[in-house]
């Protein structure tokens, strides 16, 4: 499954040399820091998983990566409040028609319908709930359509 956004982000630096006094060597090898990268500028681009660029942004200035934290932390709520709001599912006639119609996974080409399935589903209302069932939102009806469905396809139903 793809991800429902991707972000692209790069930062540039100004690599300063550190002024310091000299160490006298006292080992054989040693590491000396010499230069550090101080960060001068960032930008990032919000793509969401159509391709469509949802944000793009580029700071340059003092505090570059404080603000870049609280801007990236910014874009953070927006997605989770995209993914939050459920959108409404686009299907022609077509589309649900073979919806409707399918019995294996268009990933997987393994069944939907099994018997572990069928046997898990549990039912709304607890008077109609077996022994060890859970309460849901599938009532006994819908269950009963799936368990036929399973029997049809096992060649235990005709039609």
């Amino acid at each position: 499954m793809k991800m429902p956004y991707v972000i692209y982000m790069d930062f540039e630096a100004i690599i300063r040399k550190i002024l310091g006094c000299e160490h006298e060597r006292m080992q054989a090898s040693y590491t000396e820091k010499t230069e550090w990268h101080e960060a001068c500028r960032y930008s990032f681009m919000v793509v969401r998983s159509d391709g469509k660029v949802v944000c793009s942004k580029a700071y340059r200035g003092e505090n570059v990566v404080g603000k870049f934290l609280s801007d990236i932390l910014q874009e953070e709520e927006k997605i989770r409040e995209s993914l939050a709001t459920p959108k409404p599912i686009v299907m022609t006639w077509k589309d649900w028609e073979n919806f409707k119609k399918a019995t294996d996974c268009h990933i997987c080409n393994k069944a939907l319908i099994k018997d572990e399935f069928t046997d898990s589903l549990p039912v709304w209302n607890v008077e109609e709930a077996g022994e060890g069932e859970k309460w849901s939102y599938w009532d006994k009806a819908t269950k009963n359509v799936f368990t036929w469905h399973r029997k049809r396809r096992n060649g235990v139903l005709k039609g």
